[in-house]
């Protein structure tokens, strides 16, 4: 995936090299701090897509599916598992919603962190 932030940046999300960004005409790769999970590591290494909140931290859908939360410094804040399946796609709404789209359902994370879930059952 790539991403453009609004703080200028542009973000790369890798098949198996990571996540990298672009900032003043130089590629850095962002290093990861604080991950204490096997999963989140390797959800990390690819990045299927990317995008950031009202606060410029950076949400990540990685290979195993789940959902990571990071600052831009490369902390994790939050990992959220998919017990669900897959996600094929992270969108920031105006409200400062992040959603996750996956096959059959959206998940949405409202700014004070509560996730609601809807799929066909829900109406």
């Amino acid at each position: 995936d790539v991403y453009a932030d609004d703080a200028g940046k542009t973000w790369f999300g890798t098949d198996g090299k990571g996540l990298y960004y672009l900032d003043h005409d130089q590629l850095k790769a962002l290093s990861f701090h604080s991950v204490s999970s096997t999963a989140a590591e390797d959800d990390l290494k690819t990045i299927y897509s990317i995008t950031t909140d009202n606060n410029q931290n950076i949400w990540l859908s990685g290979s195993k599916g789940n959902i990571l939360h990071i600052d831009k410094d490369g902390n994790l804040l939050q990992q959220i598992d998919a017990p669900q399946g897959y996600i094929n796609s992270l969108i920031t709404s105006g409200k400062g919603e992040v959603l996750m789209i996956r096959e059959g359902a959206i998940q949405i994370r409202n700014p004070g962190g509560e996730i609601y879930f809807y799929n066909e059952s829900s109406g």
